[in-house]
């Protein structure tokens, strides 16, 4: 294999790239970097961290490595080499807050919530098209008012069609 970098294995040997604010990428990648909980509280104490590699360093065998370092690390958008996925920021935010049950009910949501709105906007897109289709089906009545017919008005999704006894109603006259 290659070789170490810079055989960095301490978060004290790293601890000055905590105090540059604006550090959003760093690459740590090939170097023998222990998963102490200084490492890793560390990285979370860099607040514009977008992108991380730690490839080929000890810190990676650490149990829910990825999970704490994405929990902690909240602008986070890459690590090692695999993005950090909304799914996987929801579900790592609420395993720390609460375990693996809490993780994946937070995921199950996250992916119903999604399912939901992408029903919701095929929902708005058909009554768009249905609403341009109406739209182009105009016809006049007797007053020479532009009016949607029948056959239009039941092809709008959602579209109320009164009957005779709300167009009385409505008219003011009592049937």
């Amino acid at each position: 294999g290659r070789p170490i970098a810079n055989n960095i294995s301490t978060a004290a040997a790293i601890a000055p790239l905590a105090s540059l604010p604006n550090l959003e990428v760093l690459d740590l990648s090939r170097n023998n970097l222990e998963g102490s909980d200084e490492a890793f509280e560390l990285f979370a104490r860099m607040p514009a961290l977008r992108v991380l590699y730690l490839q080929h360093n000890p810190i990676q065998k650490v149990e829910y490595y990825r999970r704490r370092l994405v929990s902690r690390c909240v602008q986070l958008t890459y690590l090692d080499d695999t993005p950090v996925e909304s799914a996987e920021r929801v579900g790592a935010a609420a395993w720390r807050e609460g375990g693996m049950k809490a993780e994946q009910d937070a995921r199950r949501r996250f992916n119903e919530d999604k399912r939901n709105k992408a029903k919701a906007q095929t929902r708005r897109i058909a009554a768009e098209r249905a609403a341009r289709r109406a739209a182009a089906n105009l016809g006049s009545d007797d007053s020479g008012r532009r009016v949607l017919s029948e056959t239009a008005m039941a092809a709008v999704p959602g579209a109320l069609v009164l009957d005779e006894g709300w167009e009385t109603a409505l008219e003011g006259k009592e049937g």
